[in-house]
């Protein structure tokens, strides 16, 4: 299942986490942490009842979206978002310089 631990004197040290499995054996979902929401757990329940794997859109909300603690809501995580926006504004303003080039002499008097 790949959980990792380390031993430490007389103790392990470790990540908390609950891992579902699905009826044929597949791991079908990790939630780390030490304390879950009940919908949460629910439909994760669910879904290794059915065999589903989490979906990859999961990880891309994750990216965008970061827990707040204090308000106990999920927060739109705005430097991800701009890192992505600048990082793809430069790769089209790179892009069209390369693809335009730079005019020759003989182009310039036409």
């Amino acid at each position: 299942m790949g959980f990792k631990f380390k031993r430490d004197k007389d103790d392990f040290v470790h990540a908390a986490a609950i891992i579902f499995i699905s009826p044929k054996g597949q791991v079908t979902r990790y939630m780390y942490g030490v304390s879950y929401l009940p919908a949460d757990l629910q439909l994760a329940a669910q879904e290794s009842a059915r065999g589903e794997a989490q979906p990859t859109i999961n990880k891309f909300l994750k990216f965008c979206f970061s827990y707040d603690p204090v308000g106990r809501k999920y927060v739109l995580n705005t430097t991800s978002l701009g890192a992505i926006v600048i990082t793809l504004a430069s790769l089209v303003f790179v892009f069209t310089l390369t693809r335009r080039g730079r005019k020759s002499k003989s182009e310039e008097g036409q």
